[in-house]
């Protein structure tokens, strides 16, 4: 009976520790999905606790190692923190850059439609490119397109 007692408790052991390594793979394939900068150095220092940890393990080893995957979990946070820090304050630069390039050219675009419309305007006022002119300067179409007005000019009252 004692040897069952004692081969259980050893299966036990093994089978605790099997799961505990897994753990700690998992721990490290999802910091690197998390933050694959910071992951990396994670992933590799829970992989060599991983190593140490054999079918055999004290109390002292697994206390050991209890304390240094909560340290190697510390430092990932803290690394993984200061990167998506970095990359907010990026992003705020970006967004910042584009908030002044969109001014910009909504500023400009407000230039030409200005520009645009008033050369479109002296546009009208030479006639439209029509080359004939009358004996008053104005276009030669120009008792068609403004007759009242063109009344008034060749024949004042």
């Amino acid at each position: 009976m004692k040897k069952l007692i004692e081969s259980n408790h050893e299966e036990l052991l093994r089978g605790t520790l099997r799961a505990y390594r897994a753990a700690l793979d998992a721990m490290g394939n999802s910091g690197v999905q998390a933050c694959p900068p910071a992951g990396a150095q994670l992933q590799l220092g829970l992989w060599n606790l991983q190593r140490q940890l054999a079918d055999q393990a004290t109390s002292q080893l697994m206390q050991d190692t209890e304390e240094r995957v909560a340290a190697e979990l510390q430092q990932w946070g803290e690394r993984s923190a200061e990167y998506y820090r970095g990359k907010t304050e990026e992003f705020k630069e970006i967004m910042i850059i584009m908030a002044h390039t969109a001014e910009a050219v909504s500023q400009r675009d407000q230039r030409l439609d200005d520009v645009g419309r008033w050369g479109g305007r002296l546009h009208q006022l030479k006639g439209g490119g029509s080359g004939t002119r009358g004996q008053t300067g104005l276009p030669a179409n120009f008792r068609q397109k403004a007759p009242e007005i063109h009344g008034s000019l060749v024949s004042p009252r």
